[in-house]
């Protein structure tokens, strides 16, 4: 009987050891995941960001209205609304 206690309590430490590491690699890929997703974010926030200066810059500069700046930055027109709405703020 004590053998078999042993060998119960042998392989739930075994099981525990193998659900810790998968938690520990669930969390790592989590981590790396989220990581990713946002520099992604990241990424497109500073383009958007770039991109707005730019507009703001050849409407003071070049005296361009809003629709000529997107449009001589090749904005697409799917995106000018956009970039309105945030120039009007």
């Amino acid at each position: 009987m004590a053998k078999m206690e042993s060998e119960v309590n042998e392989m739930s430490d075994l099981w525990r050891g193998v659900e810790n590491r998968g938690i520990r690699k669930g969390r790592a890929e989590g981590l790396a995941e989220g990581r990713a997703e946002g520099l992604a974010t990241g990424r497109a926030e500073g383009r958007a960001e770039e991109k707005l200066n730019a507009i703001k810059s050849l409407m003071k500069k070049l005296n361009f209205t809003m629709e000529q700046a997107m449009n001589a930055l090749g904005v697409p027109e799917s995106e000018q609304e956009r970039y309105a709405r945030l120039l009007n703020q």
